[in-house]
């Protein structure tokens, strides 16, 4: 019984390397097709590729660089108050953001009506809770901002 033992220890361990070795063969070729499909096609343009793996920030060391504002870009054949609404004012008063009052929703304006017209335009102008001054646009002036503010309101009725 003894001469049988080390060749049922050979048998047994050929057939798990065997069996490793294929394990590792799928594995390693499922990588490698996986790998396959991510790559870039050989015409993706190079500006493609590097616009993909740019960074998506900087840092400054000293002085901080100079942002210059960018004019507001509407059509000419609508109101001043419409012109900063859409270039200003929705990205909040659309969707509601930070608890700001919906355009289009009088019941969310009734309460900040209640206060008067007034405090409407003064909190629009100087900012209130989240809200900055001037919707964070500081280049409009306060008849800029009390148009946008009239046309928010005029769109609730």
């Amino acid at each position: 019984m003894a001469a049988n033992t080390p060749s049922k220890f050979f048998l047994g361990t050929l057939i798990t390397c065997f069996f490793l070795i294929l394990l590792a063969q799928i594995i390693l070729s499922s990588a490698l097709s996986l790998g396959e499909k991510t790559l870039p096609k050989e015409n993706t343009p190079k500006v493609a590729v590097s616009d993909r793996i740019k960074p998506i920030g900087e840092v400054f060391i000293g002085d901080a660089p100079i942002v210059v504002e960018q004019a507001i870009e509407v059509d000419d054949d609508i109101s001043p108050g419409e012109k900063v609404v859409t270039a200003v004012c929705l990205r909040c008063h659309a969707s509601g953001l930070m608890k700001s009052p919906k355009i289009g929703k009088a019941k969310d304006w009734a309460p900040r009506l209640k206060q008067g017209i007034e405090t409407l335009y003064t909190n629009a102008i100087n900012g209130i809770n989240k809200m900055p001054a001037r919707g964070g646009k500081k280049s409009l002036s306060d008849d800029d901002v009390k148009a946008a503010v009239d046309h928010m309101l005029a769109l609730n009725k």
